[in-house]
């Protein structure tokens, strides 16, 4: 049985959609990928762990927009939408996403920064505490050391 137009528009969208969509996923995963430099099994690995999150994704799109129907039109909405992205929007979106990730970078930075000048007094403090502790300890493992090895010593002894 035929679809109506109606059904075959929106399918088609979709699916426009999900290429589009599937554009913008792969600029964020380069941006990711500049930004960490990924080396040795870790780029095949991300590699491997973007092609499946894009296959989800798209096998989602087919699953909701199309009701699982495949149709030659279908596979060429998603390549028209991948097309149209990186034709008109795939150079600002990535300079998006990497200014977005230096952005990330330099405030996790300071973060940090700012997080240890926070912690500093307070680690000096409970290393002022715990010295009494540590010292306890070391002086407990010591004599008893020292008993392990005399106990030793008289059970072992030869009689």
């Amino acid at each position: 049985m035929l679809d109506s137009l109606e059904v075959q528009v929106y399918r088609f969208l979709v699916m426009t959609a999900a290429g589009i969509g599937t554009g913008l996923g792969f600029d964020l995963f380069r941006a990711w990928r500049g930004f960490a430099r990924p080396r040795g099994w870790a780029v095949h690995l991300s590699d491997l762990a973007f092609m499946c999150v894009a296959c989800v994704f798209l096998a989602t799109a087919l699953v909701y927009g199309t009701w699982g129907d495949l149709r030659l039109y279908v596979y060429l909405a998603f390549v028209l939408g991948t097309a149209i992205y990186f034709s008109l929007g795939s150079s600002f979106m990535l300079a998006l996403f990497v200014a977005w990730f230096r952005l990330m970078g330099v405030t996790t930075h300071y973060g940090m920064r700012c997080a240890r000048a926070a912690y500093a007094p307070v680690g000096w403090a409970g290393s002022q505490l715990v010295r009494p502790i540590r010292w306890a300890s070391r002086s407990g493992q010591w004599a008893g050391r020292r008993a392990w090895s005399r106990a030793h010593r008289w059970l072992t002894r030869k009689k």
